[in-house]
């Protein structure tokens, strides 16, 4: 199948660039490089990055991690926290997903042939990264738009094809784009599809992993001597793809994206605004890409649509000694899913019913450098209203079922209104040793409210916004926010050939939400008997508990010789509960991860290798199985290609998972699969080896 993608790739992006001037790609190494602030790092998109969301970029950085559910579905981790703990935004704006299970995560909105780099705010998230970013905040940063001093229009274009033997994984896409010094336009078309499940290094196939999407979108940006102005649209549609550690897989997910942007300088200040409108629908079910045994007579279907609104205002003053920014921040979100029965018309569960989320916020955040000393203060304070509210729910089956007629009583006779106030503030004190030494200690306060899966979840299901651990939840629409209270202590040495920066951190979390076992009371006894019913298993209840995370991770970064380069991250992070002897459920094991990449000429090879030790500590509510360590080895080789005038490219070869390892990673969840080459219930396998090859042409 490899050669008629490529004729068909090939033909594609040839007939697109034809007549198009274009930007050169230059095949540098990847770098990590930390900047003077402590809070932010930046993972540069390495040459021939093959992978369909940005969660392998993500995972180089120090203390991040991602927790996947399925090839297109990565959550971002940091620090032992993830999902809506941790923010991630997307050239400035929030991305909120359609379905109630994080098959389509935020990461997961990435146009990849737009990606630039992979930003986090490493310890703690400053103010402005987020309305919440107790967790800790990522900035995916896409391509700029084209920029000439001239009247005259400069073309540029980007083309990519790949391929991936493992999994038959195909990938095409195209960037083209124009402008002069008013006007500039950018379009783009990116397609990825694996038409087979993926192998494992025992040669089991992991089913189901193959998938089809492609996102397309247009952006126009107007160009004026004191700022600029853009709109744009994006397309995104996600065909038959599999989530093997959830019990459903996707269907089809269909978002349509809008967006406005604008950036304005007035005397002193820079004032920057984003809006952003999305409307998706999302189909879900567990017989069409699976074969669930004996479980396939209960046929279901999951239909969910949202659409949101987002806006962001803020203005900033510079000055040589200070920085003052000042913010208005919001969001209004709607959800809905219905679960239905194809062989039964009648079946019908309210889901999530009429589920309103909106947030409005407003911070400020001061720099200050203290006068000619090499200290510098800043601090920052937010203001976050959350409202939260559901509509009445339905079962088809509560005329005949006196439990499950309890459970819609219960809820629709509920305070579902709920509100919070969340106020968030941060403090850090950076100090410039000498010209190699420099130092940071970082404190905060920092708060979440609750999801509309932690309050809504009415019905005991798995629809937990993938937390994948096989058990069925029951919401309460009376949690308490969480709080967190923070610190970060950094150093760091630097000069012209090497970099290395360790942090340490402890955050102690009041409020945690996570699953309990019921109450031993009446007001819960439906719901446990409705879920030993489904499964076999009583369900757990989202409850506020009490949490500690501590650890340390270290960012290096050393140019060994004009041609030799080795870069390496080290994250360990430690995650329990206060209030009992357990441990935080889905939390990375320690890892240590390097990068040694040697350029000569036209050519560079890298060598990747990762160790990740054993995770024992698990926890026993959520009934966590215990992984053993392993150690991975990849090759990567990069040729620059040189065309005649201004056409170039670069070809990238590579191997991922050279020794053909069979491991499972700790945060990939178990197969929920019950008629698959791996038993149901087991940690699921990770990839075996995977040979592939990535075209970059810019003619």
């Amino acid at each position: 199948m490899a050669q008629p993608f490529f004729a068909r790739s090939l033909s594609l992006i040839a007939g697109t660039c034809v007549g198009l001037s274009v930007q050169a790609s230059q095949p540098d190494h990847i770098e990590v490089i930390g900047h003077q602030q402590f809070n932010e790092i930046v993972a540069e998109l390495e040459p021939g990055y093959h992978n369909p969301d940005p969660g392998e970029l993500l995972k180089t950085l120090p203390g991040a991690n991602i927790n996947r559910n399925g090839p297109l579905t990565p959550i971002a981790q940091y620090r032992g926290l993830y999902g809506d703990r941790v923010a991630v935004t997307v050239d400035g704006l929030g991305v909120i997903g359609t379905g109630p299970n994080a098959m389509d995560t935020p990461l997961s909105y990435v146009p990849m042939i737009l990606l630039d780099s992979v930003e986090l705010h490493r310890g703690i998230a400053p103010i402005n990264s987020a309305i919440e970013s107790l967790g800790g905040a990522y900035q995916i940063n896409l391509r700029p738009m084209p920029t000439a001093m001239t009247e005259t229009f400069e073309s540029a274009a980007a083309a990519q094809v790949g391929y991936r033997d493992n999994g038959d994984v195909g990938q095409a896409a195209v960037v083209v784009e124009t402008g002069n010094r008013h006007h500039a336009i950018q379009a783009f078309f990116d397609w990825r599809q694996a038409s087979e499940d993926t192998e494992a290094g025992n040669g089991k196939a992991i089913e189901p992993t193959d998938y089809d999407k492609w996102v397309a979108g247009i952006k126009y940006q107007r160009n004026f001597n004191s700022g600029h102005w853009q709109i744009w649209a994006q397309r995104f549609d996600t065909q038959d793809s599999g989530t093997p550690a959830l019990p459903m897989d996707i269907l089809y997910i269909e978002t349509d994206r809008f967006g406005f942007a604008g950036q304005f300088d007035w005397q002193h200040w820079q004032t920057e605004l984003q809006l952003g409108y999305s409307d998706g629908e999302h189909l879900m079910d567990n017989f069409t890409m699976r074969a669930n045994g004996p479980m396939m007579s209960r046929m279901r279907q999951n239909l969910a649509n949202s659409d949101d609104l987002q806006w962001s205002l803020t203005t900033r003053q510079n000055s040589q000694q200070q920085t003052i920014e000042l913010g208005f921040d919001g969001l209004r979100a709607n959800h809905d899913a219905t679960i239905t029965d194809p062989t039964n018309p009648m079946f019908k569960i309210s889901n999530f019913s009429a589920i309103e989320d909106d947030k409005t916020s407003v911070y400020g955040n001061w720099t200050q450098g203290l006068g000619d000393s090499a200290f510098s203060l800043q601090t920052g304070l937010r203001l976050s209203y959350v409202e939260a509210n559901a509509g009445d729910v339905e079962h088809s089956m509560a005329a005949m079922n006196p439990m499950i007629a309890q459970l819609v009583e219960q809820f629709n006779s509920a305070d579902r209104q709920q509100d919070d106030w969340l106020v968030d503030a941060t403090l850090s004190l950076n100090w410039q040793q000498t010209s190699h030494w420099s130092h940071s200690l970082a404190l905060a306060h920092k708060q979440r409210a609750p999801s509309y899966q932690e309050r809504y979840l009415w019905f005991p299901l798995e629809a937990t916004a993938g937390l994948a651990d096989g058990r069925s939840y029951i919401g309460d629409p009376d949690l308490d926010a969480e709080s967190a209270w923070q610190l970060d202590l950094a150093t760091r040495w630097q000069s012209s050939a090497l970099s290395i920066e360790p942090h340490l951190f402890y955050q102690r979390v009041d409020d945690y939400i996570q699953g309990t076992p019921l109450p031993e009371d009446n007001a819960y006894m439906a719901a446990n008997k409705v879920a030993t019913m489904m499964s076999g298993k009583p369900p757990l209840l989202f409850a506020n508990v009490e949490a500690e995370l501590y650890g340390a991770d270290l960012a290096l970064n050393w140019l060994l010789t004009e041609s030799l380069q080795w870069s390496s991250t080290l994250s360990y992070v430690r995650g329990k509960r206060r209030d009992i002897n357990d441990n935080l459920y889905r939390v990375a094991p320690p890892n240590w991860r390097q990068q040694l990449s040697y350029q000569w000429q036209q050519w560079q090879l890298s060598a990747d290798w990762l160790l990740v030790a054993e995770q024992d500590k698990v926890s026993t509510t959520n009934s966590e199985q215990q992984t053993g360590g392993y150690g991975l080895l990849g090759l990567t080789l990069n040729r620059q290609l040189e065309f005649d005038g201004d056409r170039s490219g670069s070809l990238h070869l590579g191997v991922d998972n050279l020794l053909d390892k069979h491991y499972a990673d700790h945060l990939g969840g178990y197969n929920r699969v019950m008629a698959a080459e791996q038993a149901s219930g087991e940690r699921l396998d990770a990839p075996g080896r995977s040979i592939w090859a990535k075209l970059e042409l810019t003619l």
